[in-house]
């Protein structure tokens, strides 16, 4: 393999195969088709060391690779720049407990909310009492 890389005798590039894509035939060089597109992320023993990420493209195309990325930016690992397992553990539980602080606030508010609106049914319901004695008073005179 290694032998045959620099030489220009046509084993690796030169050949193409032909596939169907949506009805129509493309032709596409052997060494695209067989190409492989991987992201290795190393986790080290130590939680102190730093993961590795490694992108091995291939001969995959820009648009195809960020594709994918997208798809796997939900992995903690991948949010940020440089990050140890220790780091990751501890943003977990920071996003933890902002969520919960959320939940508090969110159930905080909506008890708020369900009070202010009681106020206001019982507001309504002594402003129609009051309403209706006052027409009652009126219709005895």
């Amino acid at each position: 393999f290694l032998s045959r890389w620099n030489d220009n005798s046509g084993h690796l590039g030169h050949f193409k195969s032909g596939i169907n894509v949506d009805g129509k035939e493309l032709w596409l060089p052997i060494a695209n088709l067989v190409s492989i597109c991987a992201l290795l992320i190393w986790q080290p023993a130590n939680p102190n060391d730093t993961m590795t990420r490694l992108l091995f493209p291939g001969s995959t195309p820009q648009h195809k690779i960020f594709k994918g990325l997208e798809k796997l930016k939900k992995l903690e690992c991948l949010k940020y720049p440089t990050c140890s397992s220790s780091t990751l553990q501890q943003a977990k539980t920071k996003t933890r407990k902002q969520k919960e602080y959320n939940l508090k606030k969110e159930r905080s508010s909506d008890v708020n909310k369900e009070r202010q609106e009681k106020i206001a049914r019982l507001k309504h319901e002594k402003l129609m009492k009051a309403n209706e004695e006052r027409e009652r008073i009126e219709r005895e005179r």
